[in-house]
């Protein structure tokens, strides 16, 4: 089953003010009158927010463009396309939703480490993964999903059950 993405406040916000700040710097580069001061180069300010605001979605500007889901659920994975991560069920002990994040706890988080694709995420993975720890480095947003939240843990729930039935045969 695969998940298109839903355009919600922060995403819509986030895009917006990509292209604000694109305008900005393209008013500012070519300005037809000459400036002599340190506001020539406000261009440079401009160019470089709107680079880092879409460096922070641009899976999900890609996956909007493209019209590629943002989640797919099957028997044998769970596959989140925004952090490019698969989660295998075998590996998958539960799920469980707070504050508009899916968390997905796993027997073993540290074989799925270096299978996070985002190089920033898993650089910050790495750095707070503790053994013990209770909560989750795992996360799905459930903001970003075109489902429910209840309706999606129920969805995956009947995934999980499929998948541990297949495995037992």
């Amino acid at each position: 089953m695969a998940f298109k993405i839903r355009y919600n406040g922060y995403f819509t916000t986030q895009l917006f003010l990509i292209k604000l700040f694109l305008l900005l710097f393209c008013l500012n580069f070519f300005w037809p009158f000459p400036r002599h001061d340190l506001s020539h180069y406000n261009y440079i300010f401009y160019a470089l927010t709107a680079v880092a605001l879409a460096i922070q979605i641009y899976r999900p500007i890609y996956a909007a463009i493209t019209h590629k889901p943002i989640l797919t659920v099957n028997d044998e994975y769970i596959y989140d396309f925004n952090f490019d991560i698969r989660y295998e069920w075998k590996d998958v002990e539960e799920f469980y939703e707070k504050n508009g994040l899916l968390y997905v706890n796993l027997y073993h988080p540290e074989n799925y480490l270096n299978k996070i694709g985002n190089p920033h995420r898993r650089f910050v993975a790495k750095l707070w993964f503790k053994p013990e720890r209770k909560k989750s480095l795992f996360i799905i947003k459930t903001d970003m999903i075109d489902e429910d939240g209840n309706d999606l843990l129920e969805i995956l729930d009947d995934y999980s059950v499929k998948a541990m039935a297949n495995a037992k045969q």
